[in-house]
């Protein structure tokens, strides 16, 4: 027997915010954030919380921690779900474990990467990514710049040493014991405008020495002024001389023995510390990790039940409740946070309620994976990774390939209404934690983009995988330092750096979430899609009158026009004044309404930026 030592969640998810308090991530999807104190859902309702839950005493609001705990598994079984490691009572070859030495390397690398042009560079769909875009057409993949620092768009002097400058790079941080005090990531002042960035975040312990890992301030500024973001200039990706302070990085660490000996952990973890999610019961139709699942599957053999030989299995038969009614319960709640007319509430409604014959007639009208520029008439109605150009177009949003067959099956009526097979502790908190996070569409995205579907990123699995090897991130040795051309070949196989799974994202992150509410159906007239309304909603019921529908970035308490909201520099500042989209209804009613949000100081902002 041979005992692996693993970390979970294997990608975990922190969440910036400007109050000094946190609350930890969800642990189950589509739940509740959990109090830092008693581990428990921030709210238990129903009704509308007496008191802010997600914004602190001052209105400002909480940042949400990833927490971080190790598993102990016997390797000679795969099946083994797991076991948790415990300060003071676990023991190793006969010795306890009296703690665990946690290390933690954020950094922010957006502004030194590439200009983001949705599928170019991606090496995906057609695409042949960024070296040999530019080889064959110099320039078409332009770098972001800052004119202040002297760095230019030139892809030809990516790895320059002056755009060492333009990577946020407080170096690793380790922290050990119980209730271990927090080490910042301090970042040097460039003097930023109109929020400076002076942190990346901080790492401590909770009382049982797991780790735990809170993001940036949700600060953005600019070295270039004056300086503007769309519709006056720039782009809803790429804004030059921008920084924000959302990062990524490798968690790593030791169990520390009553002798002073330790131990290494054989599966370290990652961390993605990006926006908020306003609305963290309702799913996305697509999440991170329907997206990874989808790559485990048909590129690592994670499930040959399911996929081998290069196609999917004609005799699997998939779960009910795992599977099936979890993926259509799904665009049921997205009345709550986008406009969605009488049709399609019923039909939302009725849909996750269907038999395997009445489905064979919806799955009709839900758009293949293989064509994602399939019509505006097909399901779901979402924009898909580029619906902006002609170059690498795709319009739509489609279930994965796995999501899209688990369907198929069902509607040929073959799948298992029996319990979904028992998960461990660890494996269930990876799944809760990529659950909650947006696997599409990438463009770019939320927390991370389109190279969740590159497999390079990686671990490979084991000869005999356990699901706690799956979602593993290939780390880089970064002893020399950070790189500015890792990943530029598309090939991640050496290992991700600190700062590489963000660094695709917005520039800065709140352009890019404030426009990404709804896209023009291309060719469609005024139809419109939305983009990720579970995560960043578009339309709202807010509690203090519920019966009407609201725009979440409108101006006013009641402004109805979804042409007056937000200009993109105002998300820069009032992001943290926007409200939750919070259950306050019971399971039974499941009424979402929009919760602590600001108006004052919404009303208050004044452009900025102009000296």
């Amino acid at each position: 027997m041979a005992i692996k030592y693993k970390i979970h969640p294997a990608i975990g998810a922190a969440r910036v915010g400007n109050s000094a308090e946190f609350y930890l991530a969800p642990e189950t999807p589509g739940g509740l954030p959990l109090d830092s104190q008693t581990g428990k859902p921030i709210y238990s309702g129903p009704g509308v919380p007496p008191q802010n839950i997600f914004h602190d005493a001052s209105r400002a609001l909480k940042k949400q921690a990833a927490r971080f705990k190790v598993y102990a598994y016997d390797d000679s079984k795969p099946a083994d779900l797991g076991t948790r490691v415990q300060v003071g009572t676990t023991k190793v070859n006969g010795k306890t474990v009296t703690g665990i030495e946690w290390t933690v390397y954020l950094a922010n690398k957006k502004t030194s990467w590439f200009q983001f042009q949705q599928l170019t560079g991606s090496g995906m769909e057609g695409d042949k990514g960024y070296n040999q875009n530019n080889a064959n057409n110099p320039g078409s993949n332009a770098l972001r710049f800052s004119k202040k620092l002297g760095t230019v768009a030139d892809p030809a002097t990516i790895n320059a040493p002056n755009r060492k400058q333009l990577v946020l790079d407080p170096g690793p941080r380790t922290v050990s014991g119980a209730n271990a005090p927090a080490q910042d990531f301090k970042i040097a002042s460039k003097g930023l405008k109109p929020f400076d960035i002076t942190t990346l975040g901080r790492i401590l312990t909770d009382a049982d020495g797991n780790l735990i890992v809170l993001g940036g301030e949700g600060s953005s500024g600019t070295t270039d002024l004056p300086a503007a973001l769309p519709p006056t200039s720039g782009s809803y990706a790429n804004n030059n001389g921008w920084f924000d302070d959302v990062s990524d990085g490798p968690v790593s660490g030791t169990l520390v023995l009553q002798d002073g000996s330790k131990v290494a952990i054989d599966a370290p973890a990652w961390v993605l510390c990006g926006p908020p999610k306003y609305a963290p019961e309702i799913f996305n139709l697509v999440t991170m990790y329907d997206t990874m699942y989808d790559v485990f599957v048909r590129e690592f053999g994670l499930n040959p039940a399911l996929f081998k030989t290069g196609g999917f299995q004609p005799g699997y038969t998939p779960n009910l409740t795992a599977e099936i009614r979890s993926l259509l319960s799904r665009p049921n709640l997205y009345r709550y946070v986008a406009q969605i007319g009488g049709f399609g509430v019923n039909q939302h409604a009725a849909v996750q309620k269907q038999t395997a014959q009445q489905f064979a007639g919806t799955l009709q009208v839900i758009r293949s994976p293989a064509d994602p520029n399939a019509g505006p008439a097909l399901m779901p109605k979402l924009a898909g990774d580029n619906p902006i150009t002609d170059e690498t177009s795709s319009d739509f949003l489609t279930l994965t390939a796995t999501q899209y067959f688990v369907l198929q099956q069902f509607a040929a009526g073959k799948f298992a209404d029996v319990p979904p097979p028992p998960i461990g502790e660890g494996v269930a908190s990876d799944q809760a934690s990529l659950e909650n996070c947006v696997g599409g569409a990438f463009c770019p995205g939320i927390e991370m983009t389109w190279i969740s579907r590159n497999k390079t990123i990686y671990t490979p699995l084991p000869a005999n995988p356990s699901m706690s090897d799956v979602f593993r991130l290939r780390h880089k040795d970064v002893s020399g330092g950070l790189t500015l051309t890792n990943g530029a070949d598309n090939d991640y196989s050496a290992g991700l750096e600190p700062g590489d799974a963000s660094k695709y994202m917005a520039q800065p992150w709140q352009a890019d979430f404030n426009e990404c509410s709804i896209q023009p159906v291309p060719n469609g007239g005024n139809n419109n899609y939305w983009w990720w309304p579970a995560q960043r909603p578009y339309a709202v019921f807010p509690a203090a009158n519920s019966s009407k529908q609201l725009p979440w970035t409108r101006l006013t308490a009641n402004e109805t026009n979804q042409n007056n909201t937000f200009p993109d520099l105002q998300m820069v500042t009032n992001w943290k004044d926007l409200g939750f989209v919070l259950n306050v209804g019971g399971t039974a009613t499941a009424k979402f309404v929009e919760i602590e949000r600001n108006q004052d100081a919404i009303t208050a902002f004044s452009t900025p930026l102009t000296s």
